[in-house]
């Protein structure tokens, strides 16, 4: 993980922090912690599908 990416998740983080506190009807179900890296530290690997548990994808969607 470059700096860059660990100062983005850090602001990233705050802002949805921020999100949440102003909007408490938009609460996710459990405490997720989100990193989003970019694509230049990882091989290209093909795509699988991803199946989450029902809570996680909320809290996914939230953070959308």
């Amino acid at each position: 993980m470059g700096v860059r990416d660990l100062t983005l998740a850090k602001e990233n983080k705050s802002h949805f922090e921020e999100y949440l506190s102003n909007n408490p009807n938009v609460s996710p179900e459990i405490d997720l912690t989100i990193t989003v890296l970019t694509t230049g530290f990882w091989q290209n690997y093909k795509l699988l599908g991803l199946n989450l548990p029902t809570e996680m994808v909320k809290c996914v969607e939230v953070f959308r």
